[in-house]
């Protein structure tokens, strides 16, 4: 069985096990990690199809899309779905909170 080797007083020396110091920043990179694969990438996903046609040909007439009346009212309706959802997710996260 090896035994450390100890300085005078018997305790191990200051420098024995130490680990290189680590940046402050790896800490962050499972939350990068995660928006990366959650947040942009299926983002990323729907603009690139959002701006293609059915053949997969570039199209940006789907942009002119968004002026239809039928379409800004499904996008309106979308929005106060989320904002409802948002905000009763809050409320009770507060109460469970």
């Amino acid at each position: 069985m090896a035994v450390a080797a100890t300085n005078q007083t018997g305790a191990r020396p200051s420098r024995a096990g130490r680990r290189p110091p680590t940046p402050a920043w790896v800490g962050t990179v499972p939350f990068f990690a995660y928006v990366a694969v959650f947040l942009l990438w299926p983002t990323g996903i729907v603009v690139v199809d959002a701006l293609k046609n059915p053949n997969g040909a570039w199209a940006f007439s789907n942009i002119s899309e968004l002026g239809n009346p039928l379409v800004r009212g499904y996008f309106i309706g979308s929005f106060k779905l989320c904002l409802l959802s948002s905000v009763t997710g809050a409320v009770f996260g507060a109460i469970l909170a």
